[in-house]
């Protein structure tokens, strides 16, 4: 290397670069340079609310038993020898199934090609395809629960994160202090208490409403579960069929259905999770799918006692809530309720004897007592966020919180903020409110000024107003004044009190009540156990296969289409079949589970139809006649099947308005021409009609 140069040059350099750059002035101390620095500092985003973490429906391999069962000609299954594959093949496909009979699946895309119009049904006997669609109604009956459960955790969500937040701010809004939430809420008592657990409980069904009928029903909070029926009532009608009927309610989730508990075990790769599976490879393996069914995951929750005995319980696939269990839940459920609790299982009175707080230890609840644990309590973590954004809420609402306008800025009345506010304040009234006089722009007047034009008495009369000096938009207090000034201190800890006070209340009628008591869940499985298992599923998987788009796609379409119209011709079949031997309840069955498969199918109506006017449900048989009549105005079998409809609802004119359309289409009716001549005379014994009523009718 070359020699550097010598010591007395660097010694002049040193020096000369110190007198060009002076030491830093003893005056710029650490809180001057922040202070320096602050005016380019940039206020962070709003604070985001924790996320929602589900447990997921993800299936686990399954591996087949040692012993095959095969079905025989009664649709039992009987034990015969089989072999159980190594555990390389269980996790390797390229090895080959795993399945003891070696079947393997279609692969995506590969479905039954054929011009038979009942190849499908053809390729398994009766008794097969009778326990196959058994088995899709089991793993459609655990898919719904499941789903139950997932609305109400998302419910407490949805509470947890916004209601209860939205409920403090009302409460200040409504004039509480910082002194009375502490004093008045967080230690008001059991009875305030009960209230505050009560509206919890309203706010958990309402939410759980919304998702379990896909929309919003305010009109349905609060009066024993209308929407749940309305939900129940759109599933029955044909709404989870192929066609879904326009206007009715989604009710089942479109994530599809998990089936990677089959699929390696029958030759898929492992890592092809597919939520949309084909009946054609459902059935590959009628065996295994019968097996792998009544493995696949079941509800945390408990069924509720008064359930028990309810037809709701041929089909649970869970634990039913003994007496006990009922008896402690009501008990934990509402805190001012006296049911028979022993004086050794009272909590302890608390001594006000100058000792300070005594701490009671809590008894741990018997093993027979026990309830399976749906949802844990809401994390510290994911307590301190909704707290943070709270605050955040309360400044953009007024309050003036030092350390929080440090971080976020000042208030800009955010519209993130006001979110769940409307009627506490008023801001639809504000709305409504505009100026009398609107203002526009002339550009041929003098100075570029704006005008402003009204209408007085007739005559137009235009005002001159100066030019508007651009100021910044002054922001809005909503909080009253005595919050808006107090103490941050003292608000954050009322606020942190008053929160985790109703999360903790939050938490505990959640857990005291099960996701299964909805007013309308009995419905809702009656309603599901008449609709066609493949109906159903079809309606679970379908969007999942859109998704996928193209070729794929289209030909998972084409292919349910086909299963569907074979099975509703068999349903459609056997319906027939019990008309003829006047069991019309069978009949009613059938037809509906067809109509669910295939709704575009108008004899299907006219056929259940039918059924009803037999039993005498003659409004509903009404409506699937009005319905068919909607789409075919020409339709005499239906025109028909109404008139008898009417008759039977002592609709008299109207019977006989149809009665004569059917004769008009068909002259040579001798039904129809029989029912008129009983409809005729209750006609005329009918008081005549006003010329105005002539008109609607």
């Amino acid at each position: 290397m070359p020699p550097g140069p010598p010591a007395h040059l660097r010694l002049s350099a040193l020096q000369a670069s110190a007198s060009l750059f002076p030491p830093v002035l003893p005056e710029m101390t650490p809180e001057s340079l922040a202070a320096a620095a602050n005016q380019y500092k940039q206020p962070a985003p709003p604070p985001t609310l924790p996320l929602l973490q589900l447990p997921g429906r993800h299936q686990e391999p399954f591996r087949p038993a040692s012993t095959v069962h095969v079905v025989d000609d009664s649709g039992d299954y009987s034990d015969t020898d089989g072999s159980v594959a190594d555990e390389e093949e269980d996790t390797n496909a390229v090895a080959g199934p795993s399945c003891p009979l070696h079947r393997r699946w279609p692969g995506r895309g590969e479905h039954v090609s054929t011009s038979d119009e009942s190849a499908r049904t053809k390729r398994m006997s009766e008794p097969e395809l009778a326990r196959v669609v058994d088995d899709l109604a089991i793993l459609v009956r655990r898919e719904f629960d499941c789903w139950v459960e997932s609305c109400w955790n998302e419910a407490f969500h949805h509470v947890f994160t916004h209601s209860i937040p939205a409920f403090i701010i009302s409460l200040i809004l409504a004039g509480a202090s910082p002194q009375s939430m502490r004093r008045q809420i967080v230690h008001g008592g059991p009875q305030l208490n009960k209230l505050f657990m009560t509206e919890m409980l309203r706010n958990l069904h309402f939410e759980m409403e919304r998702r379990l009928t896909g929309q919003l029903l305010p009109e349905g909070r609060g009066e024993g579960g209308s929407a749940m029926q309305s939900a129940a009532a759109a599933i029955g009608a044909g709404g989870l069929g192929a066609q879904q009927a326009p206007g009715t309610t989604p009710g089942l989730p479109r994530d599809g259905v998990c089936t990677h508990d089959l699929a390696p075990a029958h030759g898929a790769p492992p890592d092809d999770d597919d939520h949309a599976a084909c009946l054609c490879q459902l059935i590959a393996c009628p065996v295994c799918l019968h097996a792998a069914v009544r493995q696949r995951k079941t509800p945390m929750g408990l069924l509720p006692a008064h359930l028990a005995n309810s037809h709701v319980a041929e089909g649970w696939a869970g634990a039913i809530e003994s007496l006990e269990q009922e008896r402690a839940r009501r008990v934990d459920a509402d805190p001012t309720l006296d049911i028979g609790i022993d004086e050794d299982d009272r909590p302890a009175k608390i001594s006000m004897g100058g000792k300070g707080f005594v701490h009671i230890p809590k008894k741990p609840t018997p093993p027979e007592l026990r309830r399976p644990q749906v949802f844990p309590h809401p994390q510290m973590t994911d307590v301190l966020a909704v707290e943070e954004h709270l605050r955040w809420r309360l400044k953009e609402l007024g309050a003036g919180d030092p350390s929080v306008i440090s971080r976020y800025g000042p208030s800009t009345n955010a519209p993130a903020a006001l979110e769940g506010l409307e009627v506490a304040l008023r801001l639809d009234e504000d709305d409504d409110q505009s100026e009398t006089a609107s203002v526009v722009s002339v550009p041929n007047s003098k100075n570029g000024r704006r005008v402003a034009t009204g209408r007085v008495k007739g005559r137009n009369k235009t005002v001159k107003l100066p030019p508007k000096a651009n100021k910044k938009p002054e922001r809005k207090v909503y909080l009253p004044e005595e919050w808006a000034k107090a103490d941050s201190g003292v608000r954050n800890t009322a606020i942190v009190l008053t929160f985790r006070h109703f999360v903790k209340l939050l938490h505990k009628v959640a857990i005291a009540n099960s996701p299964f008591q909805y007013a309308g869940y009995e419905a809702d499985i009656a309603a599901l156990e008449a609709v066609h298992p493949v109906a159903l599923y079809r309606r679970l998987t379908e969007q999942t296969a859109r998704r996928r788009g193209g070729r794929e796609s289209k030909a998972w379409s084409e292919c349910m289409d086909r299963w569907t119209e074979e099975l509703g011709a068999q349903d459609k079949s056997a319906g027939n079949v019990f008309v003829k031997d006047e069991q019309y309840e069978d009949a009613v069955r059938c037809y509906t589970r067809a109509i669910s498969l295939d709704g575009k199918k108008t004899v299907y109506y006219t056929n259940r139809a039918l059924a009803l006017n037999k039993i005498g449900r003659y409004a509903e048989a009404e409506a699937d006649c009005t319905h068919i009549l909607n789409k075919d105005g020409k339709n005499a079998k239906a025109i028909y099947q109404r008139a008898a409809a009417r008759v039977g609802l002592k609709q008299w004119r109207e019977a006989e308005a149809d009665l004569k359309l059917v004769l008009r289409l068909n002259p040579a009716n001798d039904s129809a021409k029989n029912l008129f001549a009983i409809v005729k005379p209750e006609v005329a014994k009918l008081p005549k009609q006003k010329h105005e009523d002539a008109l609607n009718f």
